[in-house]
């Protein structure tokens, strides 16, 4: 009877837990009522305008395009400064690009020099407490129309300016820059950052870069300045379902991309940098278009940048920069992020070492067994303790991947070895299928669904399968 109870807790944990855990990556239904708010509704249409054509630097749409940009923000009130640079094809040697039928062409034209323009305009309040930076770049690829990249983060940016123009409790100046030539080498970011002294005679306390390297899900935080506990747990307290892995900065620093933060991020500026990933396959495609764009992850898009905008342009950014403690992190459901201080998951495998060596020397010396399911399980148990210890040490900011899963189960095991609690334990193996895969679901969702690396994706999911075996084994023996 207890094992039938054991597998109807299993299923039904596993389930629930797989369905959240992509559920957390993908956009929610959004309501008739959220698509009337007026809001959403000037972002439409921006992007609408932006995204009708594929509208790379150096080209007479992105003229037009500009042109619209300086409309909008003026008559909201805002002062905007036309930041020109020029590049050569020479200077740069040739990019190319595939278009959607897989023909190689050049992303730059061969002319003798181009020009680019930032645009820069700037929001100023009285007695300012710091100095925030919105960034997002306004040109596309020659082969795409640029709906997801970049079209909806600089719709929600205008809306944002927007917004903030209508509100009397700002206390920071707020910046905003559309880069353009993003897409031929972060050209203009580079000039902005060149000349930032004629730009702002205060120092950037806090930068937020807004890009897409997909159509769908929801956005990513995926890569933030180092010391980021602060900066992290205020965005938390404030963000819609915030989603964000402490450990995808190795992820992305593997892919050897870079955008506009990059160029901030090697300075030493504190930021943090949101894309989407979901929708890979329109990336730098015809087919990135306002159509094929998943709305529900448009409404959350914008939601987002304007809510973060919002909440950090009435917070004093200048303490943000002084924090100095790596945060590790993870996203649950309902809850939002899980934040903790790198010492404290550095406990954590400790602590999983210390108890699964205590457990398996226990076992070792007062155990009469001499079966080999119970010697493979002792040196399961040292292994697991040791990787705890070692993930730990090495790559904190992942630490939590192995180690949360590794202790639940240690616990559990403690529970139904030691004392003979049957009950504690089953709750305990219960939380530990839950957690373990709310943990791995979205990620190896992500990485097979969104980056396409089939390979590392199932290496993940095995050993997600392996994990949940093995635990699931231990309590079996023990259900009689």
């Amino acid at each position: 009877m207890k094992r039938i109870f054991l597998i109807i807790c299993f299923l039904a944990a596993l389930i629930v837990a797989i369905i959240q855990g992509i559920g957390l990556v993908l956009p929610d239904k959004v309501s008739v009522e959220s698509f009337r708010e007026n809001g959403f509704k000037n972002v439409m249409r921006t992007l609408g305008v932006i995204a009708a054509e594929p509208h790379p630097a150096a080209s007479k749409r992105q003229e037009l395009v500009r042109a619209y940009l300086i409309k909008e923000m003026n008559e909201m009130g805002y002062k905007v400064t036309e930041q020109k640079f020029h590049y050569t094809a020479n200077d740069l040697g040739l990019k190319f690009v595939r278009d959607e039928q897989g023909n190689v062409e050049d992303e730059i034209s061969t002319h003798s020099e181009l020009s680019g323009t930032n645009l820069i305009a700037k929001l100023k309040v009285p007695s300012p407490k710091g100095t925030m930076l919105i960034i997002s770049h306004y040109d596309s690829v020659r082969t795409a129309q640029g709906a997801s990249d970049n079209g909806m983060a600089i719709a929600s940016v205008l809306q944002l300016m927007r917004d903030l123009s209508q509100r009397t409790d700002i206390k920071n100046n707020v910046i905003f820059l559309f880069s353009d030539a993003e897409e031929l080498g972060l050209l203009g970011v580079r000039h902005f950052v060149k000349n930032i002294d004629e730009i702002t005679s205060q120092s950037i306390d806090l930068v937020l870069n807004f890009d897409a390297r997909g159509n769908n899900g929801v956005p990513l935080l995926f890569e933030t300045s180092e010391k980021n506990f602060a900066l992290v747990s205020e965005w938390n307290r404030s963000a819609y379902k915030p989603v964000a892995f402490s450990f995808s900065p190795i992820v992305y620093q593997m892919l050897k991309n870079d955008t506009d933060f990059s160029v901030f991020l090697d300075m030493g500026f504190t930021g943090m940098n949101f894309a989407t990933i979901l929708g890979d396959e329109h990336y730098h495609r015809m087919s990135d278009t306002v159509e094929n764009l998943n709305p529900g992850t448009l409404w959350r898009y914008q939601r987002t940048l304007r809510d973060l905008g919002i909440h950090f342009a009435i917070k004093e950014v200048t303490r943000f920069s002084r924090e100095s403690v790596d945060a590790v992190y993870f996203p649950v459901p309902y809850i939002g992020l899980i934040i903790m201080p790198a010492f404290v998951a550095f406990s954590a495998g400790f602590l999983a070492f210390v108890l699964s060596i205590s457990l398996a020397v226990k076992n070792i010396w007062f155990s009469h067994s001499s079966e080999s399911v119970s010697k493979i399980q002792t040196i399961l148990r040292i292994f697991s303790g040791l990787l705890s210890l070692a993930v730990a040490l090495i790559v904190p900011t992942a630490s939590y991947l192995i180690t949360l899963p590794v202790l639940l189960f240690l616990f559990m095991d403690l529970m139904l070895r030691e004392f003979n609690r049957f009950s504690l334990a089953l709750i305990l193996l219960i939380i530990c299928i839950y957690i373990t895969c709310i943990i791995y679901v979205p990620i190896v969702y992500l990485v097979v669904v969104g980056l396409h690396a089939n390979i590392v994706g199932s290496v993940l999911a095995l050993l997600l399968i392996l994990f949940l075996g093995l635990v699931t084994a231990s309590f079996w023996n023990r259900a009689d």
